[in-house]
């Protein structure tokens, strides 16, 4: 089997491949429709091992937004919506239904998608409200 993401392997590292690419897909769709009316941002995470000045392999650090964060945020005419991407059948985490209803309750929007056209529609009705 082929891992390159496309295929209907669930492997860790297809399924990566598939989020990473589906991500990528989304911001460059919001970029060329919306211009320059809206900022797209994609949340950065870390995990992994530092490294010493000898090059040796020091210990795992976390570093960047928290666990539950999604993957996305976009500013769209006074508006902050948040984007989490979700490929096949994947769902919000526990953390990332927390940090959704952090954000409904503070009044904005944040909500999974699996399109950029999926996502451009979140964006419209969050523009429209």
């Amino acid at each position: 089997m082929i891992h390159d993401g496309r295929s209907r392997c669930h492997c860790g590292r297809c399924n990566n491949l598939r989020h990473e690419r589906m991500t990528a897909d989304i911001k460059a769709e919001v970029t060329r429709k919306y211009r320059r009316d809206v900022y797209i941002g994609q949340v950065v995470q870390y995990r992994g091992k530092t490294v010493n000045e000898n090059g040796q392999a020091g210990p795992w650090v976390n570093a960047g937004m928290a666990v539950g964060t999604f993957d996305l945020f976009v500013c769209a005419r006074g508006r902050v919506v948040w984007l989490d991407t979700k490929t096949g059948g994947g769902k919000l985490t526990p953390e990332q239904l927390q940090f959704q209803a952090w954000i409904r309750a503070a009044g904005g929007t944040a909500e999974p998608v699996r399109s950029p056209e999926h996502a451009i529609a979140v964006i419209e009705g969050a523009m429209a409200s």
